[in-house]
């Protein structure tokens, strides 16, 4: 091929086309779906106060005729959480292009793409799930996050309060640490349907429908033969399975069990945790700023021959999340494997 400076604009060109394709393309991580996300304001700083308020108790029974009493609002705890970046970079060497090594570069660009998106997944798994027993976690960049709850103790605690019954606790996490089984099942939903509170101290009723676990073979399986037997699995009798036929959605975190470099964590692998969908989106929220598949406003910034005749490619995202509340999920921060039948 005829070489020129030209043909390695092209080149380069054509590697920061390939990678906003693949930001098109990308597989979104099932933890966005679990979260509640909220619409960036940019009014609000770099500090977001997340919150929750509750209209509790049941609506009041009134004569014909009688005063209509006005609702009660409990202001929840206040969670105050700052934006943090995600930043990124790859070469495009000049060399490359006269050696026209364009597949590497799309290679690249893809893993460049995807590096991206795992910090954001592995940060929001670590408060769902892979650190739940903490109040903070390390991230990719030696980075110490805050993941405490709006009462400032730790997703997955047996002690939890809300602000509208002073004194009271209420627990979210199963004391055994029992492994995932068709009993444990039962035991930590009725554990939080007794502990599912709003702000005020109200008990709600509770019905899980959704299994969380992490991405391990072995606990993949065990779910799905709990959520997807007609007859239990765990019974020599025949018994009905309950959660099968759609109960409970089985959800496996990608990017768990990871420790704080995202390596693989043994010690975690057999977390899992139950919920209730709609009430979990109202307890973890997060917010972009902006994202990394966001070219135009910034997301993709690609620099030609900035240093020594090579090129660059740079990604940034900026994301807040939090935990205002606590209620509608609860935890087995189990170390034992489930016994497959």
């Amino acid at each position: 091929m005829a070489l020129s400076l030209v043909g390695y604009r092209q080149f380069f060109n054509s590697t920061v086309y390939s990678l906003i394709e693949k930001m098109k393309d990308l597989e979104a991580d099932p933890i966005f779906s679990l979260y509640g996300e909220q619409g960036h304001n940019t009014n609000t700083g770099d500090t977001v106060n997340f919150t929750s308020n509750s209209l509790s108790g049941y609506a009041p029974v009134v004569v014909p005729g009688g005063d209509i009493p006005e609702a009660s609002i409990t202001e929840g705890d206040a969670l105050a959480r700052t934006y943090f970046s995600i930043k990124d970079f790859m070469k495009v060497e000049y060399e490359a292009y006269f050696h026209n090594k364009l597949d590497e570069m799309l290679e690249r660009a893809a893993d460049l793409v995807e590096r991206s998106m795992k910090t954001a997944a592995l940060t929001l798994s670590g408060q769902l799930l892979n650190n739940v027993g903490a109040t903070t976690q390390v991230v990719p960049g030696n980075i110490t996050q805050t993941i405490s709850c709006g009462d400032t103790l730790a997703p997955s605690s047996a002690s939890h309060t809300v602000p509208g019954k002073a004194g009271t606790t209420y627990s979210n996490t199963l004391a055994s640490l029992g492994a995932l089984s068709d009993s444990n099942l039962d035991v930590l939903e009725q554990q939080v349907k007794q502990n599912n509170v709003d702000d005020s101290g109200t008990n709600h009723p509770f019905t899980a429908d959704v299994l969380i676990v992490p991405d391990n073979a072995t606990m993949i399986k065990k779910a799905l033969q709990l959520t997807g037997s007609t007859l239990s699995p765990e019974t020599a009798n025949n018994a009905i399975n309950i959660y099968r036929g759609g109960r409970l959605d089985v959800v496996v975190l990608k990017e768990a069990p990871r420790a704080v470099d995202g390596s693989y964590s043994t010690a975690k692998q057999y977390y899992w945790a139950i919920g209730s969908k709609k009430l979990i989106k109202r307890a973890f929220k997060y917010r972009w700023a902006i994202q990394p598949s966001q070219v135009k406003q910034g997301g993709i910034v690609p620099k030609f021959q900035d240093k020594n005749l090579d090129s660059s490619i740079y990604t940034f995202g900026r994301l807040v999340f939090g935990m205002p509340r606590w209620n509608g999920i609860g935890y087995s921060l189990s170390v034992t494997k489930p016994t497959i039948s």
